[in-house]
C-alpha cells in the first residue's frame, strides 16, 4: 500500500473533516534512513467544550473523521514512531486520544496494542465488487430491488450536494441522529472532492441518495439519505445495487461499514461478509484526566475521552 493511495493518509481530506471535529488538523511522520511512519489526526481544545479550562492549556486528539491508522514502511519503524509519538503528545499537553482504524487498513496490533488501548467493537460490512455479489443480497433485497426496477426512475450518476442534503437533512431528523451528524452542507461539497453523489430521481424529486467516497482501490459508503415517503419503494436499495454495478470493473471492495440498530440491519442483507473494526484509546496524562472527570461531573459518562458529553 503506498502512502498516497487511501483518502484517509491525505492531508487535505483531513484539513477538511478537521471542521467537523471543531479542531486542528496534524500530522506525524517519522522518517529513519528510506523507511516511514505516518499518522494524522484532528487536535482539540479542550477549552471549546469545558470552558473552566484555560484555553490552549489542554488537548485531545481524535482520528480525522471516520476512520484512519498509521501507515508504516516496517514494524521498526512502527515502533519507533509510536513511541516518539507519544513523546510528542505528552510534550504537548494533549490528555487523551481517540483512534477509529480503517478495517481495511493492515495495522499490526500486536504492535499498537503496547502503545494503545486496542478495542473491537463490532464486524463492519463489505461487498466484494470483484465476486458475483448481487448473490450476496438477502431474498428480501433481491425483491425489492426488482420491484423497484418496475418503476420510472433515474438514475443519477454524479449528483450536487443541494440534492443530497435535503434528502440528508430529513433522514437525520427522522433517525433523531444526534446534531454531531448534521454535518455541515459546504464541508460536504468541499468532500465531493474524494468522490461522488448517487441517486435516484423519481417524481421530479431526488428520493434517495448515497455520499461515496474512493479511493485507489475501494470505495466507502460515507453518507445515505432517503426522503421518508418514498421508503416504500424499494429505491434505498435499487441504488446501492446499481453503485454496485457502476464500480464493479474499477474497484475491490465496497465497504458499507457499520452502524447501530436498524441502519446495521440493513447494510446486513447486502452481504455476509465482514472486516474487524478496532478502535483505540490512549491516556497520556491520567493525573489530569481524572481531574478532568470530576470536574465535569461524568465519572458515570461511558463515552471517551470520559470528561467530553456523550456523543453516540
Amino acid at each position: 500500500m503506498s502512502l498516497n493511495s487511501n483518502y484517509f493518509f491525505n492531508q487535505l481530506w483531513g484539513k477538511t473533516v478537521a471542521k467537523f471535529e471543531n479542531g486542528e488538523f496534524c500530522s506525524f511522520a517519522l522518517e529513519d534512513g528510506e523507511d516511514k511512519c505516518y499518522f494524522q489526526y484532528i487536535k482539540r481544545d479542550i477549552a471549546d467544550e469545558l470552558p473552566f479550562i484555560e484555553k490552549n492549556r489542554y488537548f485531545d486528539i481524535i482520528t480525522p473523521f471516520d476512520y484512519g491508522g498509521f501507515y508504516y514502511s516496517t514494524q521498526e519503524v512502527l515502533k519507533k514512531g509510536l513511541s516518539e509519538f507519544e513523546l510528542k503528545c505528552k510534550r504537548e499537553n494533549i490528555i487523551s486520544a481517540f483512534f477509529r482504524f480503517n478495517p481495511l487498513l493492515n495495522q499490526n496490533f500486536d504492535i499498537l496494542k503496547n502503545y494503545i488501548d486496542i478495542i473491537k467493537i463490532q464486524d463492519h460490512i463489505i461487498i466484494n465488487l470483484e465476486t458475483d455479489y448481487e448473490k450476496s443480497f438477502s431474498s428480501g433485497k433481491r425483491r425489492d430491488i426488482n420491484r423497484a426496477k418496475r418503476y420510472d426512475y433515474t438514475f443519477i450518476k454524479n449528483d450536487s450536494i443541494e440534492n443530497f442534503y435535503t434528502t440528508y437533512l430529513e433522514s437525520m431528523c427522522r433517525i433523531g441522529a444526534n446534531d454531531y451528524f448534521k454535518f455541515d452542507k459546504e464541508v460536504l461539497s468541499e468532500l465531493l472532492k474524494f468522490g461522488k453523489i448517487f441517486s435516484i430521481k423519481f417524481d421530479e424529486k431526488t428520493v434517495n441518495s448515497i455520499f461515496i467516497i474512493e479511493d485507489e482501490l475501494n470505495i466507502y459508503y460515507l453518507l445515505g439519505s432517503g426522503m421518508t415517503e418514498y421508503l416504500k419503494y424499494g429505491f434505498n436499495s435499487l441504488l446501492l445495487y446499481l453503485i454496485c454495478d457502476y464500480y464493479s470493473d474499477c474497484k475491490k471492495i465496497f465497504f458499507l461499514g457499520g452502524g447501530k440498530g436498524g441502519l446495521y440491519q440493513y447494510k446486513k442483507r447486502f452481504s455476509k461478509s465482514r472486516v474487524p473494526f478496532y478502535i483505540g484509546q490512549k491516556i497520556f496524562d491520567k493525573e489530569i484526566y481524572d481531574k478532568l472527570i470530576i470536574q465535569t461531573d461524568r465519572q458515570k459518562n461511558k463515552f471517551f475521552p470520559q470528561y467530553r458529553k456523550k456523543i453516540i
